[in-house]
């Protein structure tokens, strides 16, 4: 028996429980994986001081809550240069942002909402850049345009504009280590290795059944605080008794999971300066090969490849794709395939889409569902709360800040109702 069960401990999970502990309440988190930490996932290069982000990477905009935990864990922070190159040929795309919303400002919000791929195709005048405006959605949104609200999408450009973005210089996972050791020192107990199975409920009365190790084991308390991932709670990999309210599962079938696929291949020198002029030059969006954009790192010889959206969702075969991967960046480079090899120290993946514990990257709003961020905030019957990217504002939907700020604002409701 507890205060309050926290279910998951990634970045809106930890947030939650450190701040609720810091209220005062007793807090338990059950984490299904070994590690903490969900979609931000922090490993080290040959070069330690430049980390693999597999997982989430970026910091978006000027969200307080984010800074403010950046500021009090005194963490280093790097910006993100935000220049844009498209490939082929090869040419800076100085005009990048504003192409995008151009394009996405013609979204009308008085006539009925459809599909990004629709309202394109119904335009009386292309899109300039078409291409590279549906480049963009798959791959910042991981969201398939036949799916994707056009709602959504004019809704986040309006909140968002063209945010600035940043990197934590020992990576995401510096930030969840740093909110474990605030919520451990404030007493919250972590139990890792527990998938939750069921949950059952009563106004004021819940109890979690978890599998650990094989057995089973239930923890009960008035109030639980649910931070599954969209995906997870998508494929009914938790049952609820009762069954969750019709709002509540409306705004579950009304969002979709983007997929993405995201490799980091570490080299022992930058071979593409001579053809980008420095070895950080921000973004290439190629409209060909497996990974769409590719980014660099300004500290070592770093590159990332990313692909999202249904492109995504066909790649099973990571070594493959890896191997075509250092073909584009020959392409690139402008240089023999033998030399990216040679130069290349190693490499690394995730895929989170056939990852059982998220079923995918982020999440995005399907067509007609522009309230079910909204709906997933509601709290039932004072009881369960859901928190995490999916339950946040449009604009933060798919990121670290939206994530965290759910945890926050989970634990001021539960604070606010019940300590």
């Amino acid at each position: 028996m507890t205060d309050v069960v926290v279910i998951g401990a990634g970045a809106a999970g930890l947030a939650a429980a450190h701040k609720l502990s810091q209220a005062g309440a007793r807090v338990e988190i059950l984490e299904a994986r070994t590690r903490l930490g969900g979609r931000i996932h922090t490993v080290p290069s040959t070069d330690r001081f430049v980390p693999f982000e597999l997982g989430a990477e970026f910091v978006h905009g000027t969200n307080h809550i984010t800074w403010d935990f950046v500021r009090k864990g005194g963490f280093g922070v790097r910006k993100v240069l935000d220049e844009h190159w498209v490939y082929p040929p090869m040419c800076k795309q100085s005009e990048f942002w504003s192409s995008l919303e151009t394009c996405i400002a013609g979204v009308n919000f008085n006539t009925p909402d459809k599909s990004f791929d629709q309202f394109l195709r119904e335009r009386p005048s292309p899109c300039a850049d078409e291409g590279l405006v549906r480049l963009f959605v798959e791959g910042f949104d991981a969201a398939d345009t036949r799916k994707i609200s056009s709602h959504s999408l004019k809704k986040a450009s309006e909140d968002e504009g063209q945010d600035s973005k940043a990197r934590l210089e020992r990576g995401e996972g510096a930030l969840i280590v740093w909110l474990e050791t605030c919520s451990r020192n404030q007493g919250v107990g972590i139990q890792l290795n527990t998938r939750v199975r069921a949950i059952r409920w009563h106004a004021h009365d819940v109890e979690v059944v978890a599998d650990i190790n094989g057995s089973e084991a239930t923890w009960r308390a008035p109030q639980v605080v649910i931070t599954l991932p969209l995906g997870v709670l998508k494929a009914n990999a938790v049952a609820f008794e009762p069954a969750l309210p019709t709002e509540t599962q409306s705004a579950i079938d009304g969002m979709e999971m983007g997929n993405v696929v995201k490799l980091v291949f570490e080299f022992d020198e930058a071979f593409w300066k001579h053809r980008l002029g420095a070895k950080n030059f921000g973004f290439i969006h190629s409209q060909f090969g497996p990974l769409r954009t590719w980014w660099s790192r300004p500290l070592a010889p770093i590159l990332v490849g990313w692909v999202g959206g249904p492109q995504a969702t066909e790649i099973t075969d990571h070594i493959g794709v890896a191997e075509r991967a250092l073909k584009q960046l020959s392409d690139f480079a402008e240089v023999p395939l033998a030399t990216v090899k040679t130069a290349m120290r190693q490499w690394r993946s995730h895929n989170w889409t056939a990852d059982p514990l998220s079923e995918g990257a982020y999440s995005y709003v399907g067509v007609g569902n522009m309230d079910a961020p909204e709906k997933f905030r509601q709290p039932i019957d004072d009881t369960l709360f859901f928190a995490g990217e999916h339950t946040s504002d449009i604009a933060n939907l798919g990121t670290v800040h939206g994530a965290l700020q759910s945890g926050v604002r989970v634990a001021e409701s539960v604070r606010e109702m019940a300590f």
